[in-house]
């Protein structure tokens, strides 16, 4: 076999001196032909050798192949030819490397790390590449050449050796500075045939590899240009495609001739989806950052917003849902999301959100409200919070017109019997002649699908945030700071405040100054509250009547208060109770007939002590005033004195009750008529000042609760806020939110609801086409099987009051069976179908 090689190589060596003989003599076309099929020979030569031989080592044959540098004369010689023939030097000399690459099996060694072999390669890659001009062109014209397609698979069969060998990888990544081999690969991604998916496999085996390697992560990430091509190439895949949608919006027919467009860009769509799947976590963060602002915002975005074209804009919502049906990636869905829910059409007047226009499209009911729900189901499939959130849940958060008790309804199993019996009652007469539709096994059939969705629904939304349930979230965060009427409304926390507005008329619910000896909670004076925000009815010996239940969803006149300085000044009026004594009916003013005094700690002098409440009566004498200003200064000192030992053996109850035990008799108040003075026993103090410590407690728990909830959503804000600035955008204060936050009126927000939206048209659906009616009854069936309760209300309760919000599904569902019963009796032979 050496010998064999000799001779070869002594013919060879003839051809490449001539032209170092005679110079004036140009190459010429038999000579490269009879120089590539010697060279051949030679290579399969070498990879026998090398493939026979057990342990890497350097054969005879292999010596003289690094003795002579015959690889590295080739090319020069090959460059020395004149340029007709320069193409064919090129394709020849890579079917050469491709063999060598392709018929080495032995693992441990490949030839590919020798410097007489390397060397030429690089000079071979660099005489091969294409223009910088074609690395942003993305998809190119016409069918690739015979040597792309060669020097693409050379490439790939390159890539698979490093994707088995780490070194490998190492080895060409520290040769040069550039790693060459990854960036010839970016011009090809998006070439048409089999050229373009080669090269979209080598790419990929090289980020699967560099997973875990730093440094080839921030290359491809930061030095490359294989993250902006990525995003250029979709957009010029997604320019290519037809924008002429044929039928009703069903069908959703395409011409024949832009079908292979199509497949090209679901191909570069699983392409960036697969890089997301196995590339470094920086190589992630690069493609999501092209793939919005480079794809979805320069090329998707104004192809939804077009005025004068509506059935571009058709074609445009598909493939946006196909894009969306394609990607399984969190990384990359989210970038979709996030132009929905935060991009917004600035053309517009009213800035409305991508989401309100296509929820506003869905009104007309042609061809683009169909494909327009259909885009909005698979929003819904997502299973995103904040999608569903915009969608349906934020007009339902403040919960205007609606009760927890009404809320928590919809979990009884009385509630949905009610329900299904008249949904099923609610299915037109005629519709009941066929089994095929209305039969046991049917219906059997349905509840076993109906059920599977609901459970899978429930499933994917046991990590949300929040319940939406009416308590979670409170619906205190997404009402204005004031209602209609002016004030504030009612939330648990108001009931704090209520203990302050009337306890000047004995009303306070926390604690009742005509009823002082044993520990009185809300539960045990529950009987004698009058409704809230009313007084309640008294008898002519001043005891209260009693009421109706109270529910604690009913809204509350209360003048405005904030919740940080009522937990201000609360601690300490809890704890200067002691200076009370008991008051009878006579002894209590009116509501106006209050004295509130300051904390002491928001003034100076800290001797003007707590919050406390003090009647006063509505005229005295010099006297008088003077005396109760003296017994009033005594009051304040006492409080001062609790409130100093509460501090040191505040955690101590057996200490705390030791220390009030040795303290002074409060001081004493004599009654209006002159009568005696009466003491409250320790066990009275004790007693009252346990009760209004325990819902001190409970208040100070809720306003940490409460901060919770505002403190969550100022983080998620924030983070909205950082990702706008890490994209270099400065936006007003409050653009882009999902939803209503704290201090945001719903009703302020733009466009209609959906739901209301969905409502309305299906009364009318006797009016509609079948495509239409079609994709809003899917639609409403996947909304539908949701499992928050406050959607479930709004959807089957018709829990709100308001004008067109009172009618559900099923009872639009009633109504329109009527109408299509009567329409059908109408119908001579009817009957009889």
């Amino acid at each position: 076999m050496v010998r064999r090689y000799s001779k070869c190589w002594n013919r060879a060596e003839r051809l490449l001196d001539a032209p170092i003989l005679r110079p004036e003599k140009e190459i010429s076309f038999e000579q490269l032909q009879e120089l590539m099929a010697l060279l051949q020979r030679m290579v399969q030569f070498l990879m026998m050798e090398v493939n026979a031989q057990p342990e890497p080592a350097i054969g005879p044959i292999l010596d003289r192949f690094f003795t002579h540098q015959i690889v590295e004369r080739v090319l020069d010689w090959a460059q020395q030819a004149p340029d007709f023939l320069k193409p064919s030097c090129q394709l020849s000399l890579i079917r050469i490397y491709e063999h060598i690459v392709s018929e080495s099996h032995s693992q441990n060694h490949c030839l590919l790390v020798h410097k007489p072999i390397l060397n030429p390669l690089l000079r071979l890659f660099s005489w091969c590449r294409k223009p910088e001009s074609q690395l942003l062109a993305g998809h190119r014209d016409g069918q690739p050449s015979k040597t792309d397609h060669h020097f693409v698979i050379l490439l790939n069969q390159i890539c698979m050796k490093m994707a088995k060998d780490a070194t490998l990888l190492h080895f060409f990544f520290t040769c040069t500075d550039e790693f060459m081999v990854f960036s010839l690969l970016i011009p090809f991604l998006y070439e048409m045939n089999d050229v373009g998916q080669l090269a979209r496999d080598a790419l990929l085996l090289i980020l699967a590899v560099s997973a875990k390697q730093q440094e080839v992560a921030e290359f491809v990430a930061d030095k490359s240009a294989f993250c902006p091509v990525v995003a250029t190439g979709l957009g010029g895949c997604f320019s290519q495609l037809s924008f002429v949608l044929a039928g009703d919006g069903a069908e959703r027919l395409l011409p024949e001739a832009p079908a292979a467009n199509l497949a090209n860009f679901n191909a570069a769509l699983l392409f960036c989806n697969a890089v997301v799947q196995v590339a470094h976590d920086a190589v992630v963060d690069k493609i999501a950052e092209y793939f919005y602002s480079g794809f979805l915002i320069l090329v998707v975005k104004p192809a939804l917003l077009q005025a004068d074209d509506r059935d571009a804009v058709a074609a445009a919502t598909v493939y946006l849902q196909v894009i969306l049906e394609t990607l399984t990636e969190r990384a990359l869905v989210r970038t979709v999301l996030r132009m929905l829910l935060v991009e917004r059409d600035v053309d517009d007047e009213e800035r409305r959100t991508m989401m309100t226009v296509v929820v506003e499209r869905v009104k007309t009911g042609d061809k683009l409200s169909v494909v327009s729900l259909s885009l909005l189901e698979r929003v819904l499939d997502l299973l995103c919070e904040d999608a569903l959130l915009v969608l349906a849940l934020r007009p339902l958060l403040p919960m205007r017109g609606v009760t927890r008790a009404q809320v928590a309804r919809v979990r009884e199993r009385a509630y949905a019997s009610s329900l299904a019996t008249r949904l099923l009652a609610a299915v037109p007469t005629t519709m009941l002649r066929f089994p095929e539709i209305c039969s046991s096994s049917s219906l059997e059939q349905y509840l076993q699908e109906a059920a599977d969705l609901v459970d899978a629904r429930a499933k994917g939304c046991a990590g949300w945030n929040w319940r939406y349930d009416g308590v979670s979230p409170s619906p205190a965060l997404f009402r204005s700071e004031s209602d209609d009427d002016g004030h504030t409304p009612f939330t648990r926390l108001s009931s704090v405040r209520s203990s302050f507005s009337t306890a000047g008329r004995d009303l306070n619910r926390y604690f009742s100054l005509s009823a002082r000896s044993g520990h009185h909670t809300a539960e045990s004076l529950g009987r004698q509250l009058g409704e809230l925000g009313e007084s309640p009815p008294r008898s002519s010996t001043g005891s209260m009547e009693d009421e109706s239940e109270l529910e604690e969803d009913a809204e509350f006149v209360l003048p405005k208060m904030t919740a940080s300085a009522l937990m201000q000044s609360s601690m300490v009026d809890y704890l200067t109770l002691t200076a009370y004594e008991s008051l009878s009916e006579s002894d209590s003013g009116g509501a106006g007939e209050m004295i509130i005094i300051e904390d002491a700690r928001s003034v100076p002098d800290a001797s003007s002590s707590s919050s406390s409440v003090f009647p006063t009566a509505a005229s005295t004498t010099a006297a008088g005033a003077a005396a109760a200003a003296d017994e009033e200064e005594a009051s304040k000192n006492y409080g001062a004195e609790v409130f100093e030992e509460w501090e040191n053996i505040k955690d101590d109850v057996g200490a705390f009750n030791k220390a009030m035990a040795a303290l002074p008799s409060p001081p004493k108040k004599k009654k209006e008529g002159g009568g005696g003075e009466k003491d409250l026993s320790f066990d009275e103090l004790a007693s009252l000042i346990h009760s209004r410590a325990q819902y001190f407690d409970e208040c100070s728990a809720e306003e940490k609760e409460r901060q919770a909830r505002v403190h969550a959503v100022e983080e998620a804000e924030g983070e909205v806020r950082r990702e706008k600035e890490r994209r270099g955008e400065r936006r007003e204060e409050g653009e882009g939110r999902g939803g209503g936050w704290r201090g945001e009126s719903i009703e302020d927000n733009q466009g209609t609801p959906l739901l209301s939206v969905l409502l309305q048209k299906l009364a009318a659906m006797d009016d509609q086409s079948m495509a239409f009616n079609l994709q809003l009854c899917s639609f409403l069936y996947s909304l539908a099987s949701f499992p928050q309760p406050l959607l479930v209300l709004a959807i089957f309760g018709g829990g709100s009051e308001k004008a067109g919000e009172g009618e559900g599904l099923v009872s639009i569902l009633e109504s329109l069976k009527d109408r299509v019963d009567a329409a059908l009796a109408t119908l001579e032979g009817a009957d009889g179908h």
